[in-house]
């Protein structure tokens, strides 16, 4: 029998551009800074304790750090302990200073950015504060500074942060739909272009601008009343407020000269927007088993599965695991002239099926910014990144992929060895217990079906078919849209079908179809403030709402900008996400089973807890198919 970790032909690629853009986090952080930043931190001269301190200001907004416990470092117990005998005076220099506090409020924590590793100087005692005028700025700079006398005459041998900061300057933002009715929505598309003009003329925004998004913005407890529709516009994490700070005036000047508009707002921040294929090994996400590993793989693979190339990926000498996408779901196409039968073909997003191509690159130049992002000069993912493949090519049988992925198999092994040694453990103990020993059997049974399975190749599920490449784009009343999509053609053993997961499979935090378990039905529009739902490989079963404005998202500098429809997360339902790295390629439909769109991406801001996802709309996937090759085509969604 084969390894119970097997490895198929390996291809390399470089490092990745995770350390890069947690380093461009870290730099803005760390920098002192004005306009719309919030956190400052000093950094003064010398090398003892307490050489750093944060305070936050009105308006000024840093990145959401995480504040984790010290357990674990084990000479945080002693200085917690050393803290604790000066902490009154600590007390004392907040009320000197009028700041509005308690005493429970206050931490020994680590302060870690939550895409960067954890750092021995990320140690901060953390002191959580009201904010009550803007008078107080002064005062918060004076407690800090205090503050940190106090440590600095202490007798602390470790540096450590002292921040002093109001929760909600720092808590990650809230995004949520806008309603249909608000008076920005009839008059929107006017408004973007405005704001795409102003963008484009004011220098660095022009290349630095990634996504202009209306949406509704506020803190996780604000009901959506305390809102503000806000105009939210992503800038690459290279930029700082001095270089959008003119725009900023005249987009707000341009929002009151339209009237009846004094309720929006307008705010720059940093992010990114990009495919939601998980790349290997950047910015891992936890692959979330919307069937259970518990269970036998699934001999046909059903819509929202995962999928991944059929190749393993060494980093610096190291392997680690593929990346993965999601299976959206199925069409079924033929050839028009010919009039021959139907076949059913897979679904998903171009840049879920990229990473099996030869040539990608994830190596960063010293500034941090991608070498060869399109690949080599006539390199497969270079040719098929600038046009659409079409079924005649002769490369595309090479293109292999797998499902389920060797990522997940090897978790579910883990998985596995976990549950074995519980049991084995238990017998230690209970020695001829029936019932354990049963379940060990059956345990044992499991791992080794799932190693036979990939033993004997079953994971193998097919080949690329057709591809619409990073640079088409598909018009469609008079706007530009983004086209991400790939077509798979399916060993006939594993072809699934378009079957909505049963309730069972939906995280309890999720609203559920009310179509669970039936197969999608159809066509369905991208109406402003629809309730719609995905199945995707690592965040399962989830609810969102469609926005009711279009997006607009500036992906490759040179090419025109796209308009793109938008879902949230449901916020009316407490649900904070809807998509997640790995889920490039799943189906939004609507609660009665009608097909919407194909998610191929999304924008994470610095600021705000949810990713907002962009889709291609399933109409247009019709179109585009049908129009390839001048009309060969045509594809249709299989009948229920």
């Amino acid at each position: 029998m084969a390894s119970s970790y097997p490895s198929p032909p390996t291809t390399t690629t470089r490092s990745n551009s995770s350390q890069s853009r947690a380093e461009k986090r870290r730099r803005i952080h760390d920098s002192a800074s004005t306009g719309s930043e919030l956190a400052i931190q000093a950094r003064l001269p010398g090398s003892f304790t307490g050489e750093r301190y944060r305070v936050g200001i009105p308006g000024l907004r840093p990145l959401p750090l995480l504040a984790t416990p010290w357990e674990e470092d084990p000479d945080c117990a002693a200085i917690a302990a050393q803290i604790h005998e000066f902490q009154p005076q600590i007390y004392q220099a907040l009320r000197k200073h009028a700041i509005d506090f308690d005493e429970n409020d206050s931490d020994l924590v680590f302060r870690t950015d939550p895409e960067a590793s954890r750092s021995k100087d990320d140690l901060t005692f953390l002191i959580t504060a009201r904010w009550t005028s803007n008078e107080d700025g002064q005062a918060w700079y004076d407690a800090a500074a205090d503050i940190r006398s106090v440590f600095l005459t202490s007798s602390l041998t470790r540096p450590i942060t002292v921040e002093l900061l109001s929760w909600q300057l720092t808590a990650p933002k809230i995004i949520r739909v806008v309603e249909p009715h608000h008076p920005l929505v009839p008059i929107w598309p006017e408004m973007n272009s405005r704001i795409l003009r102003i963008l484009n003329s004011t220098p660095k925004l022009a290349t630095g601008w990634r996504s202009i998004d209306p949406v509704r913005m506020g803190y996780e407890d604000d009901q959506i009343e305390r809102t503000s529709v806000t105009i939210s516009i992503t800038v690459d994490w290279t930029l700082d407020p001095p270089d959008w700070i003119e725009a900023e005036k005249e987009i707000k000047d341009a929002l009151l000269s339209a009237g009846g508009l004094d309720d929006v707002d307008v705010e720059f921040e940093r992010g990114d927007v990009e495919p939601l294929a998980n790349l290997p090994p950047a910015r891992e996400a936890r692959l979330h088993e919307f069937y259970s590993t518990e269970e036998d793989y699934p001999e046909r693979v059903p819509m929202g599965a995962d999928f991944g190339p059929q190749v393993s990926f060494t980093v610096d000498g190291k392997p680690v695991p593929g990346p993965w996408g999601t299976i959206g779901g199925y069409l079924e196409i033929r050839h028009r002239a010919q009039k021959g039968p139907w076949k059913r073909y897979a679904v998903t997003s171009y840049q879920a099926v990229r990473s099996a191509m030869a040539g990608p690159s994830y190596a960063l130049d010293k500034n941090g910014n991608p070498i060869e992002p399109w690949g080599p000069p006539k390199s497969e993912v270079h040719i098929l990144d600038q046009k659409p493949m079409n079924p005649g090519d002769k490369n595309r049988e090479k293109i292999v992929y797998e499902s389920p992925t060797r990522r997940k198999h090897n978790f579910s092994l883990l998985q596995a060895e976990a549950a074995i040694a519980r049991s084995e453990e238990f017998l230690r103990q209970r020695p001829g217990d029936l019932r354990a020993t049963n379940l060990l059997v059956e345990q044992r049974a499991s791992k080794a079906r799932k190693m036979q399975y990939f033993d004997d190749g079953k994971q193998a599920f097919g080949a690329l078919y057709l591809c619409s490449g990073s640079s088409e784009r598909f018009q469609k009343a008079g706007r530009n849209h983004r086209m991400d999509i790939a077509i798979l053609e399916v060993k006939p053993d594993k072809l699934g079908d378009n079957t909505i997961p049963n309730a069972s499979a939906w995280p309890r935090s999720s609203l559920t179809p009310i179509v669970c378990g039936e197969s999608l039905s159809g066509m369905g529009s991208c109406d402003g403030g629809a309730r719609v739902y995905k199945v995707g490989a690592s965040s399962a079963g989830t609810s969102g709402r469609w926005n009711s404005m279009m997006h607009t998202v500036q992906v490759d500098v040179g090419l025109p900008p796209t308009s793109e429809y938008c879902f949230l997360a449901d916020a009316t339902h407490h649900s904070t996400t809807f998509l997640s790295r790995g889920d490039a390629g799943s189906w939004t439909f609507t609660d009665t089973g009608r097909w919407t769109g194909l998610n191929w991406g999304g924008v994470t801001k610095s600021q705000t807890k949810p990713l907002l996802g962009y889709v291609v709309d399933g109409g247009d996937v019709l179109d585009w198919v049908n129009s390839l090759e001048g009309g060969v085509f045509e594809a249709r969604l299989p009948a229920s």
